[in-house]
């Protein structure tokens, strides 16, 4: 093995295990009752079996009012995160990009759900309608991914405990 390659492998290892340690941490934070990132995690679980139900619906081509309203509850919990964790991590930890895009995407979720119920009933048997709704159920499910897998473990590594007791 050249130098070269000893530098790359290096590299990777190192990379590797600060991935290791940030998912190791969050595995930790998420196992403790009342800790932000356990509950955020509880509510993902929550909004996986509602856009599990809505995806259901949409193979009938009938989707009620009322879990619309379901799946629209995500504000709430895209208002926490937008409230308690993207500031705290990019003003006090300068971490801003994960945020900056994932805060952008909620308000986007979150108008998107908006429009779709205001149509309703009117439009929600348009395949037009299906399709956008179709859309932002993907766009949700993409956003508890990032969650999970990028913007928690930053959470996680960065917080202090006594940090995650003032959010709390």
């Amino acid at each position: 093995m050249n130098r070269e390659e000893q530098i790359a492998n290096a590299e990777k290892a190192t990379v590797d295990s600060i991935r290791e340690q940030r998912f190791a941490k969050t595995a930790e934070l998420v196992k403790i009752p009342g800790h932000p990132l356990h509950t955020f995690t509880l509510e993902n679980e929550a909004l996986a079996k509602t856009i599990k139900k809505c995806r259901e619906a949409l193979k009938s081509g009938h989707v009620e009012y009322k879990l619309i309203e379901e799946v629209r509850q995500l504000a709430i919990h895209y208002a926490k995160k937008g409230d308690l964790l993207y500031p705290h991590l990019k003003v006090k930890y300068e971490i801003s990009g994960p945020s900056d895009v994932m805060w952008t995407t909620d308000d986007e979720i979150r108008d998107e759900l908006a429009a779709l119920a205001k149509q309703l009933p009117v439009q929600k048997t348009e395949d037009h309608w299906l399709e956008r709704f179709r859309i932002v159920l993907q766009r949700v499910e993409d956003m508890i991914y990032k969650e999970a897998n990028i913007f928690f473990p930053n959470c996680a590594l960065n917080f202090t405990e006594e940090e995650g007791f003032g959010i709390y």
